[in-house]
């Protein structure tokens, strides 16, 4: 299984530097910050145009179980860093968070370059020049050697052509 992590290029230079993911904290109440996880290479892309692509990850993570209502209350602050938002512990909407069928997991504090097998970094670019640069930019920085591919997509409407490209390959 595939997880994917979505980031901008900026922020990818930053994993590769400091070699692991740094979980965020979205309030300053939370106590823990989380780093997010996804099956889906769409939903991923949403959050920046580099792909981290890992196979296997040697830490714990928690999936996010959008239709067990227990267990939403007894992780409130993963679902309000999934969300962005405060959520009413007593008065959660439970019907507007189960239409979120994404598998999607999430890492406590920080994941460490060392605790999984970077297999792929998965680059977005309209153009193969602008996806060259990021490469070379990222080269300067990584420590490993792991394979590079470059998707080439609209300026416009990246998310929904890749929500769409996966949904006709599904099928």
């Amino acid at each position: 299984m595939l997880y994917y992590h979505g980031t901008t290029l900026d922020k990818a230079l930053q994993i590769f530097k400091k070699e692991r993911l740094k979980g965020r904290r979205i309030f300053d109440d939370h106590k823990h910050g989380y780093v997010s996880l996804s099956l889906s290479r769409a939903t991923s892309r949403y959050f920046g145009e580099v792909l981290l692509s890992f196979n296997c990850i040697q830490t714990e993570m928690s999936e996010v179980k959008y239709g067990e209502r227990e267990w939403i209350k007894d992780n409130i602050e993963i679902m309000e860093y999934v969300y962005g938002g405060k959520l009413d512990k007593n008065n959660i909407n439970y019907e507007f968070i189960e239409l979120n069928g994404e598998r999607e997991f999430v890492v406590r504090d920080e994941l460490k370059l060392e605790e999984t097998k970077l297999e792929e970094i998965i680059l977005f670019s309209p153009t193969e020049e602008e996806a060259e640069g990021m490469r070379e930019e990222i080269e300067k920085v990584i420590s490993i050697t792991i394979p590079f591919s470059f998707m080439q997509e609209p300026k416009e409407g990246a998310y929904e052509y890749w929500t769409m490209l996966e949904y006709l390959q599904e099928k």
